[in-house]
């Protein structure tokens, strides 16, 4: 499947819109993740907030509940197939770190621009969030 999006992306940024317009950055101003869109048609992605405080290297069942609040809150991951239609690509998510996206196809409109790749969604139910948008450059290894 040779396309413009096959290989590793690094994130830049993060960007929610809501229903009113205020631009809010849900894992922060300076989020880390990559995405990689594989020749074979798999996938993954992995996005977290910068300067996650630790919760140490003990079992996570020790953690508080606080504790695994804000690990939950601060970081996303999934995996899968993808296929691409025009400017639509869709995962197709086998496991997630969100529940609703694990068995569910997820889709972004996608662009190529000076080199970056910019995904961007609207969210089909009302609510106070309207999109997302998120950039990506390419990445080294």
């Amino acid at each position: 499947m040779p396309h413009s999006l096959v290989g590793a992306w690094r994130l830049l940024s993060y960007e929610s819109i809501s229903a009113t317009g205020e631009t809010t950055l849900p894992l922060g101003p300076s989020p880390i993740g990559r995405i990689e869109y594989r020749p074979d048609g798999r996938m993954f992605a992995l996005l977290v907030a910068a300067g996650r405080p630790s919760i140490g290297w003990s079992a996570f069942g020790d953690a508080t509940v606080e504790e695994k609040a804000a690990a939950y809150d601060s970081a996303v991951a999934y995996y899968g197939t993808y296929e691409v239609e025009g400017d639509l690509v869709i995962h197709h998510v086998e496991a997630s770190t969100l529940p609703a996206f694990t068995g569910n196809d997820v889709e972004r409109y996608f662009r190529i621009d000076a080199g970056r790749l910019v995904l961007t969604f609207v969210f089909a139910t009302p609510g106070p969030q309207a999109g997302q948008t998120l950039v990506w450059e390419r990445a080294d290894t």
